[in-house]
């Protein structure tokens, strides 16, 4: 099928290019739109006027008419700077003022044609407007001043999603972990992410294509540089039918194109840890700072072929690191190892860090640690692009080039997981327009992941897992991913009277592959039984090839209707289809226990063709003048399966899923799970015969799915109003709403029931049941203020309120079986999974801003003084928010169920549960609150909620100084000191959350403190 994909697509696009045939539309995706109103001084209309929109870094002139409104509108304009002129026979000529038309975005700009003279003279009489009057859609545009401007440690593209009310980048939770981005409560993984308008993603999982999506590193530059980013915009709430295949947001990335100028630029970019303060830990531990070295550099070049024509740019980033990350936890003391009498087991047990400075609990056989391991990274990225305009039509082609190998190390010291990383993207795209009031626009999109996740010791004994105190070995695991997106995107605009009328089209065939080695786990309740080699459960890797492979289509009418100069109602309709994917083995009904399909290349979930998505908005100029606005707006939208979620399924046999979890109760009499278990012998000759293996006392578990599968859905909701308060200032408050459901959740019908020792169908082991059976809701009040160029300062300020809930996991990547996750308590009753969702910010405050420092009197009246101290630039970005949610552990295994993961213990009334009378501490929770001992007793869960408490709020200010110097004519050189918290409080990432741990309620983990940053850049 990926095959015949390709061949269509090159089909396809040879014919369209070919034949300039008019198919379907999509819309803005790869550009803005312009319209607005011809008027005479009466202000009465004047059709059949000729407008113009002159693009000023290339020259390109765009033609339309006004119509019989006196309405005009160009639909697709490549995000730049323009001006906009009108002419008709009988009056004079009018002019826009100069304004930037961004990615996604529709500014109203209405022309007044002067009265007739004998002069040439062009009036500007139309300007850019503050408010938005035309679009009901939430979401914000981060622009080229503020992509080149702001301080972003790493220069990640990726952090600039923080500056939106009511979004996260990689927020505190699993998906987040997996590159996952927030938007208004939405799941992490449910986003849709675009480059010049086609996929970009790790197409697993709806994350961007950086190693953190594969389970792994921390890309510095977010897969492209962002060097040769335009401008980066966000789409969250009630937006247009264009955009689909998301339940959350809709980010778009435009690259830069060639001008008629040359310009280009070289840059360098140095940390190290001569010049940062120490972290919080390794300050208050009186150990030294960890290590830095850290070079970014790079440079970009672009300009005219053919002037007017032909424009070429081009791009090279590269990175290279050597850093050290804090690893903590608890390990063996050698009063413990010594207790230990089997020898494969005491040499696994001391790969734990126990050679490194040791502190004492309260617990003998545990102390703790904190050492920090070097994180070596290395990271290159190049993009090349090219823009064609022939007359009215447009070509360009852009392909974008990123490979990395970042290092991660585990908490064993001798264990380090590399994952070299290689990610291309090519972009082809034709835009033709049909008359005046006709445009199509064909794009074509391709993309390709490849990753090989290898630890560089795969312990052949596995690793080892303690509930209490809670402590692990590390991950081990390897996995090659191989993933490939093809997308077709065909658009057509039509406007007609007062409608904007525009259909699309739009297809995608999406190919993952794995090949995965999970290991071996071995999970003990406590250092006694670990000591005694009694573990509670084993789960292993079934070593295979898979691949998943679906196809989506989509199908879509917008209708932007203008009642009036001052109402506009904005409605669409959008189908979507997302064929089952196939590729694993799945059960062929909504029963756990069910038949199997019928082969492994059969679709696993029956089809679901009801996924109609309308959208509803209207915008109401209520000041007539573009001054004050009402809008609201209301939309459906669905979310294809993520591939991310489906590969712990069997693709070997139904038999074997790919993590197989064995307890003492699943092997046969006389047969032991106690460490070490023969997995490699064990999983080959399950492989050989899953039958034998059954035939010898093995109960065997599944990992499937509910065959009757409904898509994600969501439903979003917006009400706002926005102002300008001055002519350069303008405020938004708005209401906005998020309701998913149908999200995955995984349950376990076979656990053991309280105090049982088989399970409730004896003949299956552990079972994973996934069904699209969770929900999230989200509530936010988002104030935004704008202030644009007023003697010298830009800022942006947002305020978030918001109350975000689910029912189920529905940021969690826990899916292998029920002992690994503790966000589930009792898998009997669904209603235990309720609270804040993990990553939950109550309260969030955004400042960004640019300044442009006036020259000191004493220094304004020479020009050495106007050299050396006028023309410095103040930038930052603050950001405060309260505490993220914390899910409080038992640490034991409450109701003997075999499962003490995710069991949660008492809350103590009338005791507090925080402590902040001692400055400085490192504790948080108070033990006191809390009491494990009567549920243990009655064999009963605690009555502590999911995600019940908060950790500390967080203040961080990042803030850079910069300033040009002309070298000679077209040559600047620009230096920027930036340095991120500079003020150096610590923001805690991570807290000691199980009861029973000596070091409960501590924080364990924090931020970087103040790091600076040195910049040179070149610009010709």
């Amino acid at each position: 099928m990926h095959v015949k994909m390709k061949n269509l697509c090159l089909v396809f696009c040879l014919l369209v290019v070919a034949a300039g045939i008019p198919p379907t539309a999509f819309g803005q995706i790869g550009g803005g739109s312009v319209s607005g109103y011809v008027l005479d001084t009466s202000k009465a209309v004047v059709p059949g006027a000729e407008v113009t929109a002159k693009n000023l870094a290339t020259g390109v002139s765009t033609a339309t008419t006004s119509n019989d409104s006196g309405y005009y509108e160009f639909p697709l304009l490549p995000a730049g700077n323009y001006v906009v002129e009108a002419r008709h026979a009988g009056f004079g000529v009018a002019q826009s003022e100069k304004f930037t038309l961004n990615t996604s975005t529709q500014p109203r700009i209405d022309l007044t044609l002067p009265v007739a003279t004998t002069s040439s003279k062009v009036e500007v009489t139309g300007a850019a407007p503050q408010v938005n009057t035309d679009k009901t859609d939430v979401g914000v545009v981060v622009n080229t001043d503020q992509v080149s401007q702001l301080p972003l440690s790493g220069r990640s593209w990726l952090n600039l999603v923080n500056l939106e009310p009511g979004a996260q980048n990689a927020p505190s939770n699993s998906m987040g972990g997996r590159g996952g981005m927030w938007f208004n409560g939405a799941p992490a993984n449910g986003n849709q992410l675009l480059v010049d308008g086609v996929d970009y993603s790790f197409v697993e999982v709806a994350s961007p294509p950086i190693d953190q999506a594969g389970g792994a590193g921390t890309s510095q530059m977010g897969g492209i540089s962002l060097g040769a980013i335009s401008e980066v915009k966000v789409d969250s709430n009630s937006f247009s039918a264009e955009y689909g295949n998301s339940i959350g947001g809709t980010i778009n990335l435009t690259t830069k194109s060639g001008t008629n100028q040359f310009h280009g630029d070289v840059f360098e970019m140095v940390q190290n840890d001569v010049f940062n303060a120490a972290t919080f830990f390794a300050d208050s531990t009186n150990t030294k700072k960890p290590i830095l070295r850290w070079n970014q550099f790079g440079g970009d070049f672009g300009g005219p072929i053919k002037k007017d024509k032909l424009f070429f740019f081009l791009n090279y980033e590269g990175v290279r690191e050597e850093t050290e990350s804090q690893e903590s936890g608890y390990v063996p003391t050698a009063t413990m190892l010594n207790q230990i009498t089997s020898a494969p087991l005491l040499a696994a047990a001391e790969l734990w860090p126990i050679n490194m400075p040791l502190t004492a609990t309260s617990n003998p056989l545990m102390a703790y640690t904190t050492f920090f391991s070097p994180v070596p990274d290395t990271e290159n990225d190049s993009l090349a692009r090219l823009d064609y305009v022939r007359g009215q039509q447009r070509f360009n082609l852009r392909f974008n080039n990123n490979w990395s190998n970042y290092v991660s190390p585990t908490f064993e010291p001798v264990d380090s997981q590399a994952a070299p990383f290689h990610y291309q993207n090519l972009n082809f795209e034709y835009t033709v327009p049909f008359g005046a009031n006709k445009l199509n626009e064909f794009r074509y999109g391709w993309g390709r992941v490849n990753m090989d996740r290898k630890n560089s010791t795969l312990n052949e004994g596995g690793e080892l897992y303690i509930t209490s105190p809670s402590t692990s070995q590390g991950t081990q695991s390897e996995i090659h991913y191989r993933d490939t997106p093809d997308t077709i995107v065909d658009n057509f605009s039509w406007i007609r009277g007062r409608h904007t009328l525009k259909f699309g089209t739009q297809f995608m065939d999406r190919v993952t592959w794995r090949h995965q080695d999970t290991g071996l786990y071995t999970y003990y309740t406590s250092p006694q039984t670990l000591i005694a080699n009694t573990p509670y459960q084993i789960s292993l890797g079934i070593t295979a090839d898979k691949r998943l492979d679906d196809w989506t289509m989509a199908f879509f009418a917008q209708d932007d209707f203008r009642l009036s100069r001052t109402l506009q109602v904005n409605a669409g309709l959008r189908y979507e289809n997302y064929t089952p994917m196939t590729g694993m083995w799945n059960v062929n009904s909504s029963n756990p226990y069910g038949n199997f399909i019928n082969a492994l290349g059969d679709p696993m979930f029956a089809p679901h063709h009801l996924d109609f998505a309308p959208r509803l908005g209207v915008a109401w100029d209520v000041s007539g003048n573009q001054r004050l606005v009402v809008r609201a707006g209301a939309g459906i939208s669905f979310l294809p399966m993520q591939a991310i979620l489906l590969y712990d399924d069997a693709a070997v046999s139904p038999l074997l899923p790919e993590t197989l979890t064995l307890t003492p109760a699943d092997v046969p009499a006389g047969y032991s799970i106690a460490f070490p278990f023969p997995k490699n012998a064990f999983v080959a000759s399950a492989i050989a015969d899953p039958e034998q293996i059954a035939a010898e006392g093995f109960t065997t578990g599944r990992n499937v799915n509910d065959f009757n599968w409904k898509d994600f859905e969501g439903g979003n909701w917006n009400l706002s109003v926005q102002g300008a308060l001055t002519k350069s200032t303008t405020l938004q408050v708005a209401y906005v709403g998020n309701h998913a459901w149908h999200l995955y959740f995984p349950t376990f019908p076979n656990q053991f029931m309280p105090g049982a020792t088989a399970r409730p169908f004896p003949s299956y082991g552990a079972t994973q049941f996934s069904c699209a059976c969770a929900s999230s809701s989200y509530d936010g009040l988002q104030v935004s203020l704008k202030q644009r160029a007023f003697h010298g300062l830009v800022f942006d300020g947002y305020y978030t309120y918001e109350n975000t809930l689910s029912y189920g996991t529905v940021n969690s990547t826990f899916n292998i079986n029920l002992s690994n996750d503790p966000l589930i308590q009792d898998p009997w009753d669904f209603r235990n999974t309720y609270g804040p969702v993990d990553g939950s910010i109550r309260h969030l405050f955004v400042l960004d801003h640019t300044y442009n420092l006036p020259t000191p009197g004493f220094a304004s009246g020479n020009s050495i003084g106007k050299e050396v101290l006028g023309g410095w630039n103040l930038d930052g970005i603050m950001t405060l928010r309260s505490g993220l949610p914390l899910n409080v552990l038992a640490g034991e295994d409450l109701v003997r169920d075999q499962d003490p993961g995710g069991d949660r213990p008492d809350i103590i009334p009338g005791v507090n549960p925080y402590i902040r009378s001692t400055t400085g501490t490192l504790q948080w929770l108070n033990p006191a609150a809390f009491s494990s001992t009567i549920p243990y007793s009655a064999m009963t869960f605690g009555n502590l909620s999911y995600n019940a408490e908060r950790g500390k709020g967080a203040f961080m200010y990042d803030s850079g100084i910069h300033k040009d110097f002309n070298i000679k004519e077209k040559a600047i050189f620009t230096f920027r000191l930036e340095m991120f918290n500079i003020f150096n409080h610590p923001v805690f990432t991570s807290y000691d959350l199980t009861w029973t741990d000596p070091k409960f309620g501590e924080a364990t983990a924090a931020s970087a403190g103040r790091t600076l940053q040195l910049v040179g850049m070149l610009k010709f």
